[in-house]
């Protein structure tokens, strides 16, 4: 295969780069209702909106803290300790413009390879974030579930089995991380049996004869899990970080609610209904959930707000959970795409570690 040019690959990076900002523009020009805006800045008491938008900034700091910390966890060349802001921001945008938050774990890996970081370090480290996010999000909703159980049998029927997948969804998750810690050996038997039978179609046929790389690669990534778990130090502040993180993202609706100069609710009530909804969504695989945010708002929140007041609500509620976030972390990955290509047209961004090319290619 032909490599491209220096050329060409700069016309491919910047190409990609104005991809980003116009596919951003027109998720926003299609979805949002401009019409509205200057009645929600008038109606709103803006105090609490700005606090609420304070309130995403720190979720996203918190995001790139706890990504850092991971990393130094694993890959422990001081030279990495300063990607977790680009890791954790390119991870919630491409979380928003992806179906099923998809789009992000292969670009953090991709990021990562390229700075130098060995292609099981970065799968591990990827994973270690995202089982340790689900699996505080999942306790967090576990005990909201549990907490409030009559009130969702009764008020909430209609989101139950959404909200089963999105726990279900979780667990699966959570589990298939603690699989490769507890128990590789098995992991690799499952890897036989998926590279057997691909193998036997056609269109897998390059899986055939890679079962050892596969196993290579499984203890590799076994190590470098472990190496963040045995981390004891790193793992209580990030379980906490975490926490911390989820904590203020559900938040959110109480500044919703104070900024539509309502009061009745509690903080509790709000902040529980805004945890049921993240989970109801969370199975539903339009990006970012939009469309999904703003019905499932709707069904849940109908016996908060008065009825004036809920189309208010739900256009701040998308403006803070998504659009701001979209449009901070947007630019956040704009810019560290520019200079990551120019770092590498000027031969400073390290070229792709070949420690772990025991992964079955």
């Amino acid at each position: 295969m032909r490599k491209l040019t220096s050329k060409e690959k700069k016309i491919a990076q910047y190409g990609f780069l104005l991809f980003l900002i116009g596919f951003t523009l027109y998720i926003i020009s299609t979805t949002v209702d401009y019409r509205r805006i200057p009645d929600v800045i008038a109606f709103v008491d803006k105090k609490f909106l700005f606090m609420g938008m304070g309130l995403v900034v720190i979720y996203i700091i918190l995001e790139t803290v706890v990504f850092q910390a991971i990393i130094n966890s694993v890959e422990k060349d001081k030279k990495k300790r300063t990607i977790g802001l680009q890791m954790g921001t390119m991870g919630l945008y491409y979380n928003l413009v992806t179906p099923f938050a998809s789009g992000s774990q292969p670009m953090q890996i991709y990021i990562m390879n390229r700075y130098g970081i060995g292609l099981s370090k970065a799968v591990a480290i990827v994973t270690n974030k995202t089982v340790l996010f689900q699996t505080v999000v999942t306790i967090i909703c576990g005990v909201i579930i549990f907490l409030n159980k009559a009130m969702i049998v009764s008020k909430y029927r209609h989101i139950i089995m959404l909200l089963t997948i999105g726990m279900v969804m979780n667990l699966v998750t959570i589990l298939g991380g603690l699989m490769i810690v507890l128990s590789p050996k098995f992991m690799k038997k499952f890897a036989d049996i998926v590279i057997n039978g691909l193998g036997r179609f056609r269109v897998f046929r390059f899986l055939r004869g890679k079962n050892e790389r596969c196993y290579n690669y499984i203890d590799e990534f076994n190590k470098s899990i472990l190496m963040y778990i045995t981390d004891v130090k790193s793992l209580i502040i990030t379980v906490i970080l975490t926490f911390l993180q989820l904590f203020i993202y559900f938040s959110i609706v109480f500044c919703i609610y104070k900024a539509s100069k309502l009061t009745g609710a509690s903080f509790y009530l709000l902040f529980s209904l805004q945890v049921l909804l993240y989970m109801t969504i969370s199975p539903i695989p339009t990006p970012g959930n939009v469309g999904a945010n703003e019905l499932t708002f709707f069904g849940i929140f109908r016996g908060v707000f008065p009825k004036k007041y809920i189309g208010y609500a739900v256009i701040m509620y998308s403006f803070l959970v998504y659009y701001f976030i979209l449009l901070l972390c947007g630019v956040c990955t704009w810019i560290s795409h520019y200079y990551m290509n120019k770092f590498e047209s000027q031969g400073k961004l390290e070229k792709i570690s070949n420690e772990d090319d025991t992964y079955p290619r």
